[in-house]
């Protein structure tokens, strides 16, 4: 992600999509969702691979089509200022041209199912914080209230 520097472009589409499309219905439901990613919340950049102990949410990431939730609200804010007819810069593509080269690569979701995982490999929560026997305890907690099943559809 870093390496993209997808939330920088974010933030930078974000401003021309206020300036030149701010009264469309369609920016004012996009921008609630871009504006979780634009705020600094570290849990969109830490940029490793996401282990959760919930399927479902396993496959709604997975079901994004660049694999990260950052990436795929980036690519729908550029559709969006396409549909508009609004141009991006060229000194703004030419910056993340790496990030625009996506645009032709055909992406498909992996999910792996990983048993016995020790928490030893846990390396951070996904806001950053290093507290991952708290997010443990809220997980077992959740599996005994709800059960396996409910929590792991």
């Amino acid at each position: 992600m870093k390496n993209f520097r997808v939330i920088e472009l974010l933030i930078k589409l974000e401003i021309i999509a206020d300036k030149k499309i701010s009264n469309s219905t369609e920016w004012q439901y996009s921008k609630n969702i871009v504006s979780r990613f634009t705020l600094k919340n570290k849990m969109y950049e830490h940029g490793q691979v996401y282990l959760t102990p919930c399927l479902m949410q396993a496959r709604s990431y997975a079901l994004n089509i660049y694999g990260s939730e950052a990436f795929s609200e980036t690519f729908k804010l550029i559709e969006l200022l396409d549909r508009e007819k609004v141009e991006i810069p060229f000194v703004i593509i030419d910056e993340f041209k790496s990030f625009f080269s996506l645009r032709s690569v055909n992406c498909e979701p992996i999910i792996f199912r990983l048993h016995d995982l020790s928490k030893d490999y846990i390396l951070c929560n996904e806001d950053g914080s290093q507290d991952v026997d708290k997010t443990i305890s809220l997980i077992e907690s959740k599996i005994k209230k709800y059960g396996f099943e409910k929590y792991d559809p």
